[in-house]
């Protein structure tokens, strides 16, 4: 009888335990129960044995995210895997590491666009911010943060100069890419891109203007910004302006091409086309294939 007793409070007590318990032994509560009661005593110690391996083991990986966390802060991140995350870059891009189901290699790819030029992976953290692991989504926010914080104060430093010595153009120049940066970083309100963009088709303007260096790249700026803005009619003229400028090379009619797409203007695309044609410009494999598509009979409008 006091066996019984014995027993029965035994049980009791496991049961009270492994229910305290419940929440680090998770889904197999019962089967720990059933344990404690086939092996009287021995049963328990297992469990309790059991309960302090998880604990060490959480507590572990909580160690090893604050250090990880740490070693962001302070960009010393120590090598803990036998492969290089640099070396893991180049093999794997980061749109199809991000899709892994690999959670470390995510967060190691994370961290190392933390570390080094996260502009250039700017596309790939918008994508990141969207991962159903919290801890690259956490990243991919600190990295674009961060990116957005540099862009804003070059900004302020570069309006100023180019303010102060606007006849100065490898301060625009900078000044120009700065503020493409900070438009592709992305989440701005509406009012503040359109201001970015107005900008940059200035500071583009103000550059094709004063400078005496190549200025192909301020021509394509200027026009592309003045597209993605709908100022068709400005475009048209830069587009004409670049034609001008250089008459025998392709980018201009490629680019007008394009802009009379976007207005479906079929007309003056194929007019464009012929102008194209009849120059002396040396054609690559894209411009001679945007010739055939539109000499087919591709039409975008009646005009």
């Amino acid at each position: 009888m006091e066996l019984v007793l014995f027993y029965f409070l035994y049980f009791l007590i496991s049961t009270i335990v492994i229910f305290i318990l419940k929440q680090r032994l998770r889904e197999r509560m019962h089967v720990y129960v059933i344990i404690a009661a086939v092996l009287p005593l021995i049963g328990l110690l297992f469990v309790l044995a059991e309960v302090a391996s998880k604990r060490t083991e959480e507590e572990s990986l909580k160690h090893h995210m604050n250090q990880l966390d740490a070693d962001i802060l302070s960009s010393t991140l120590e090598d803990i895997d036998s492969i290089s995350i640099h070396d893991e870059l180049k093999v794997i891009p980061i749109q199809e590491a991000l899709v892994v189901n690999d959670h470390f290699t995510r967060r190691r790819v994370m961290i190392d666009v933390l570390k080094g030029d996260s502009l250039q992976y700017i596309e790939s953290l918008h994508l990141a911010v969207q991962n159903e692991d919290t801890e690259t989504s956490h990243y991919a926010v600190s990295a674009i943060t961060e990116v957005k914080r540099k862009l804003s104060n070059a900004l302020q430093e570069l309006s100023a100069a180019h303010n102060d010595t606007p006849e100065d153009i490898e301060t625009a120049s900078a000044y120009a890419v700065v503020l493409k940066n900070y438009a592709a970083s992305g989440y701005l309100d509406p009012a503040t891109l359109r201001a970015n963009l107005m900008q940059s088709i200035a500071i583009h303007s103000h550059i094709l203007e004063y400078s005496s260096e190549d200025k192909h790249n301020s021509f394509q700026e200027k026009m592309r910004t003045e597209m993605l803005t709908e100022q068709y009619s400005e475009a048209e003229q830069t587009g004409f302006s670049y034609k001008a400028y250089a008459p025998n090379e392709e980018e201009p009619y490629l680019l007008q091409i394009e802009l009379y797409v976007d207005m479906r203007a079929y007309s003056r695309l194929q007019q464009t086309i012929l102008e194209l044609k009849r120059s002396n410009a040396v054609l690559t494999n894209e411009a001679l294939s945007i010739i055939r598509y539109w000499s087919r009979g591709n039409r975008v409008d009646v005009s």
